[in-house]
């Protein structure tokens, strides 16, 4: 039996969850609905170094106290805890991290349910990870 490889399809999931660009901030970002963003990260998230990659979304994404979800999907070659994906910068900005490493076929997300300022997550974590592994 041949063993899938897991590969994040950037063009697949924009399609599937038939989202634009947005046009609020400069980087490029996916609306997926109102305070709710999509990043993809180009490169794989080291996690000895997810502190700096934290810094640069607090910077880039700064709303000035309008509160935003980013779910960042992309790679890794590192291992995660569910507790190490999920950030708030005490601000204004919630950053979640849907990470797959290929080489090992793993999948780091946390789809829980979250009743902080509106930010819910959870349904499209799930929409992403039924893209990705087709579970």
């Amino acid at each position: 039996m041949e063993e899938s490889i897991l590969k994040i399809s950037k063009k697949e999931i924009v399609q599937e969850l038939k989202i634009e660009i947005s046009k609020d901030f400069k980087l490029e970002t996916y609306k997926l609905v109102k305070k709710r963003y999509l990043l993809f990260n180009d490169k794989p998230i080291v996690k000895s170094k997810i502190n700096e990659y934290l810094e640069f979304i607090s910077d880039e994404f700064s709303t000035k106290g309008k509160y935003k979800t980013i779910i960042v999907v992309a790679e890794t070659n590192d291992a995660f805890e569910k507790k190490e994906l999920v950030y708030f910068d005490n601000i204004d900005t919630l950053v979640v991290f849907y990470l797959v490493n290929s080489d090992t076929g793993e999948v780091y997300m946390d789809d829980s349910w979250t009743f902080m300022l509106g930010l819910n997550y959870r349904k499209y974590v799930r929409s992403i990870n039924k893209i990705i592994t087709g579970q």
